[in-house]
């Protein structure tokens, strides 16, 4: 892959709310740290008004573990006030290349997946970010990559080889076959629909060509590609119940703010219902 395509692995955020599973990305983002000579942030945001010196104690006590067990740059950045401007406003200053979180956090880390508070990180928020759902403890991992042959599928599988590049990859590509059922439903005749579908995969296949050779990945990567006749959410979800990835990849949404809080787009819900690890990339 060329170098330009790839990020520049200089900050890792942890956003923590010092719940057991934000000590568990913690210990996730720790780990790409040492592998990618990264730095951490423990970025934490206090609700209340005042400070609260237990919270700044174990936050320290978490960075100088950090410190002694991996041999970390750590540091720790304690913020007070509204959970989403707080954590767009630091990763805007800090110029982060790659935001970690846990799940079934209590409080607002919580809310920044489930509601309102998602999107606009999301939207506003330009790093990606992992959602560590459970520990990745290997090098050579299972990464699944959503992939519609956009701009948004092609950041988000470069990101995925500069992060986890000795890992096996599939790229997922899912088209939904609704148009067919309604030609038949018309009375279209089946070589016609068949016609249809051939000139569509035809139509994918070059999509694909043109993907990998945009993609530029070394030879001696292990990449599958796989299309499925499906809707894309119900097909995501069928692999990832089959393979066990490790991570599910997935380009940000390209639709407004209003669009995804009416109608959720693919992200949002993947984001409730894959139970895997999740990289989401703007």
């Amino acid at each position: 892959m060329n170098s330009g395509s790839s990020i520049e692995q200089d900050t890792i955020v942890v956003a923590t709310d010092l719940s057991a599973a934000a000590n568990m990305a913690s210990e996730q983002a720790a780990r790409l740290a040492q592998r990618l000579a990264a730095r951490i942030v423990l970025l934490h945001i206090s609700t209340g008004t005042g400070g609260n010196s237990v919270e700044a104690e174990l936050l320290f006590q978490q960075a100088q573990r950090l410190r002694d067990s991996l041999r970390l740059e750590v540091e720790v950045e304690v913020r007070h006030g509204e959970a989403a401007d707080e954590i767009v406003d630091y990763l805007t200053a800090c110029s982060a290349h790659l935001v970690v979180v846990g799940e079934h956090a209590k409080g607002w880390l919580a809310d920044i997946f489930v509601g309102s508070t998602a999107l606009r990180v999301l939207h506003e928020a330009n790093s990606p970010t992992l959602l560590a759902r459970r520990p990745l403890t290997e090098d050579r991992l299972k990464i699944l990559i959503a992939n519609d042959f956009s701009d948004n599928s092609l950041r988000a599988a470069r990101n995925a080889y500069s992060l986890f590049p000795s890992s096996e990859f599939t790229l997922l590509h899912a088209y939904p076959q609704r148009k067919f059922g309604i030609m038949r439903l018309d009375g279209e005749p089946e070589q016609k629909i068949a016609d249809s579908q051939n000139a569509l995969l035809a139509t994918i296949a070059e999509k694909e060509e043109a993907f990998r050779h945009k993609l530029e990945l070394p030879a001696d990567a292990k990449v599958f590609w796989n299309v499925t006749g499906e809707n894309p959410v119900m097909a995501i979800l069928e692999h990832i119940k089959k393979t066990s990835p490790d991570v599910l990849v997935m380009g940000k949404h390209s639709g407004n703010v209003v669009e995804e809080r009416l109608l959720g787009s693919v992200p949002q819900k993947l984001l409730y219902n894959a139970k895997c690890n999740i990289l989401l990339v703007p």
